[in-house]
């Protein structure tokens, strides 16, 4: 199983009757785990062969088989 801590804030500032100012945080994969999601489980090739990727990254669909690493959005919005 994985798990990642994803975590989400904003602050409003009033600025009158009808505008504000919202600074808004974003933060993936907090405690920036890198485990592996995609697995090889092929044991054999075309023809009977064994596999030798056998539980191994599987990388052919994917780019990246682990999680995504630890990364921030940060925002400001002007309200009206």
């Amino acid at each position: 199983m994985t798990f990642p801590l994803d975590l989400h804030g904003d602050y409003t500032l009033k600025m009158g009757e009808r505008m504000r100012l919202r600074f808004v945080a974003d933060l993936f994969n907090v405690g920036n785990q890198t485990r592996l999601l995609f697995v090889n489980t092929f044991t054999q090739l075309n023809g009977g062969a064994p596999n030798p990727d056998y539980l191994k990254p599987q990388t052919a669909p994917f780019a990246y088989p682990y999680q995504t690493p630890f990364n921030a959005r940060l925002a400001v919005k002007f309200e009206f």
